[in-house]
């Protein structure tokens, strides 16, 4: 998504391999959707709540298909 967004300064993307990565290889079932409460998602809440910017949170499932 990021990689195919226009290059106009309005799309960030901010990922990390622990829920996708770690977790799962060290837990039979992490018991929550990857994405949602990661260090990644809580930093660009904080940002938004900092900034007042209008930010939409857009959850995806499992890592990102390869373009």
């Amino acid at each position: 998504m990021v990689a195919k967004a226009p290059p106009d300064g309005y799309t960030v993307g901010v990922r990390s391999i622990a829920s996708h990565a770690i977790a799962p290889a060290m837990y039979r079932t992490v018991g929550y959707t990857p994405g949602n409460g990661t260090i990644a998602h809580v930093t660009v809440e904080a940002l938004r709540q900092l900034t007042r910017l209008a930010i939409t949170h857009v959850p995806v499932r499992g890592p990102t298909p390869p373009p």
